[in-house]
């Protein structure tokens, strides 16, 4: 067993939006910080590494991201997935550049302070934190790519996660979507951008969904109401 040792003082579990956000603040609040960043994937950004390819934000990009760092082109714009991964990849490798974060991906925290490998259970790291351990992961987003559906399925139907849909290579007599959230609504967008007919897409949701009206909640607008 190879083990490493490190001292920090800040353990932030997981690279995702919430934890990136707490170790900016961290970074800019306290010149003299250490942080070390812990992620079972190998690159930051959280569940949009597993996001399917036409996701975008369901909120403009100016109310998403860091504090420090604008993500995208500002205003109403809607973030691509691949935009905002690339946007938390810059942002970790500027924390990186500051010589006080450590990141340690493919990596799972163990609760007796141990970090190890997920591709060599030799490689360990003990990490002792002086301030405090902060868990980003408690939200734990998933996305169905990851995931069996919590439901029964016959055998003989074709089921896909949304990330599939780009690769379909037949056309189908009927496309049933499960789901009344973002997700669900992403997915008859695509099929119907994609030319699939309205009456082929059966949408099947187990509650009535709440949705703003993004024109009532864009950047200049919100400001206008609060200022007014």
């Amino acid at each position: 067993m190879r083990t490493t040792r490190l001292d920090t003082d800040y353990l932030i579990l997981g690279a995702g939006a919430m934890s990136l956000a707490f170790a900016d603040v961290i970074l800019s609040e306290h010149p003299t910080a250490r942080l070390v960043v812990v992620d079972r994937r190998d690159s930051p950004g959280g569940h949009w590494n597993d996001a399917y390819p036409f996701v975008r934000l369901h909120q403009p990009a100016a109310f998403y991201g860091l504090n420090s760092t604008p993500l995208g082109q500002g205003g109403a714009d809607l973030a691509s997935g691949p935009e905002i991964v690339a946007y938390y990849k810059r942002a970790m490798d500027r924390f990186l550049a500051t010589g006080r974060v450590q990141f340690l991906p493919m990596s799972d925290y163990r609760d007796d302070g141990r970090v190890v490998s997920t591709v060599d259970g030799d490689l360990v790291t003990e990490v002792t934190a002086h301030r405090r351990i902060v868990d980003g992961t408690l939200m734990t987003v998933e996305v169905p790519f990851v995931r069996p559906p919590p439901y029964p399925v016959d055998p003989d139907v074709s089921l896909v996660p949304p990330n599939g849909l780009p690769q379909v290579k037949r056309p189908w007599e009927r496309y049933v979507v499960i789901g009344a959230g973002k997700t669900g609504i992403d997915a008859i967008l695509f099929l119907l951008d994609e030319g699939v007919s309205p009456e082929r897409v059966q949408w099947i949701v187990s509650n009535d969904s709440w949705l703003w009206d993004r024109a009532t909640v864009q950047p200049g607008v919100v400001l206008e109401t609060l200022t007014a």
